[in-house]
């Protein structure tokens, strides 16, 4: 795939993706379990892409400064400086996608996209319940 490709100079692999953009909205902010949940993957899964990425020296975990059961994940450094980069993977693996789609057609799929996620969010929330 394009954006797999793309992302291995920047040491990321595909199961990270979704982390990593959802550290650079939360950094610092969540805890690996609250991440897990948020992304809707299980705890375990969740781990091992963080371990993944604190290896490649983007994350670091840090216990909560409040609770020491919790651990907060942050961003590093590295994970700043390849920001602009990694989110021109992503740009880039869009584009792709939407070759050929006009403005109004582009935003319609967007559309579909976020509530398709919403649904699913919501599906998984009930099912937890």
């Amino acid at each position: 795939m394009h954006h797999t490709r793309a992302l291995e100079p920047l040491g990321i692999k595909a199961g990270q993706v979704s982390f990593l953009a959802t550290l650079y909205r939360f950094d610092g902010l969540l805890s690996q379990d609250e991440l897990a949940e948020r992304l809707h993957i299980d705890k375990g899964t969740a781990c091992r892409a963080l371990h993944g990425l604190e290896e490649a020296g983007y994350i670091r975990r840090e216990c909560d400064p409040n609770d020491k059961r919790i651990r907060r994940v942050k961003l590093t450094d590295k994970a700043h400086t390849n920001r602009e980069a990694f989110f021109n993977v992503l740009r880039g693996w869009n584009e792709v996608l939407l070759v050929g789609f006009d403005e109004a057609e582009r935003s319609q799929i967007m559309d579909v996209v976020r509530r398709l996620a919403e649904n699913a969010a919501r599906a998984t929330v009930e099912v937890d319940h």
